[in-house]
């Protein structure tokens, strides 16, 4: 599945599947209106991958394959973010790479990450996408559910990053070995940090919209969830622990990476 439209130097690559979930087409209908409106210069990338369960990173791949920008946005289909530090990043971004020596600059744009309830949520998507409710920061206690930790989501690089182009070509796209839900963005980010740059952070909350969500039977799905034809929430954990050994050591890091860029059963969901 792709979709691109025209744009100017930005582009918002978006792993997306209507896997069922309810909300989630409404919530992307509405999402989309408001990056046409807010961010008008830049092309919007669908991406989507083969096969059950749904692979983020292959998507991910599959959508910078199909894109022009030169910074690039790697968001998910639920997630709400002012626009205004997108722009920030960006601009940011490019002033790095214009210094000599070249600054490698990237983001996880946000300090706080909320998880908006279903009343919330619709409230927001009965807004005008070109005028939006604006949430306060912190959310107020009736607007939000469950956080899993309103001040550390960052950590995991969850729902959004930001970074150039050349960072994204430098350590060859996304391991496309992830399949399922979890581990695929804290993945990159040690990628990332280790081979490209260490990442930004800006003061700002991101919100994620509600839908439903699978888990396994007692387990929390803020933390544990699964995706349609997955059945074990633990699914990445193996190789998203690599990643996390391999941090700031580029042998080791680059070796992890090797794996997926070398096999040739994978070629399909690389970036070339």
């Amino acid at each position: 599945m792709s979709d691109v439209s025209k744009g100017a130097g930005l582009s918002l690559l978006v792993p997306y599947r209507n896997d069922y979930e309810e909300g989630r087409a409404d919530n992307w209908d509405w999402l989309r209106q408001y990056w046409e409106h807010a961010l008008p210069e830049a092309e919007i990338v669908l991406g989507d991958a083969p096969g059950e369960p749904f692979s983020k990173t292959c998507a991910v791949n599959s959508a910078f394959r199909q894109s022009t920008g030169d910074v690039l946005v790697m968001i998910d289909a639920d997630c709400y973010i002012d626009a205004a530090v997108i722009r920030h990043c960006a601009a940011e971004i490019r002033k790095g790479r214009e210094r000599t020596p070249r600054e490698p600059v990237w983001f996880v744009p946000y300090k706080h990450l909320f998880r908006l309830t279903r009343v919330s949520t619709l409230y927001l998507i009965a807004s005008d996408p070109d005028n939006p409710f604006q949430f306060p920061m912190p959310p107020a206690d009736d607007e939000v559910g469950p956080t899993n930790g309103s001040g550390f989501g960052h950590w995991f690089g969850a729902l959004i990053q930001i970074f150039p182009r050349e960072a994204f070509e430098i350590v060859g796209g996304m391991d496309p070995r992830f399949r399922g839900w979890g581990g695929e963005d804290v993945a990159f980010v040690l990628l990332l940090d280790t081979l490209f740059g260490v990442h930004r952070l800006t003061s700002n909350q991101v919100l994620t919209l509600w839908h439903t969500v699978q888990a396994k039977p007692g387990t929390n799905p803020n933390l544990l969830r699964i995706w349609e034809g997955q059945t074990d929430p633990r699914k990445n954990w193996t190789i998203a622990g690599r990643y996390r050994k391999a941090l700031r050591d580029p042998a080791a890091m680059r070796a992890i990476s090797a794996e997926w860029l070398t096999d040739p059963l994978l070629a399909q969901h690389r970036i070339t």
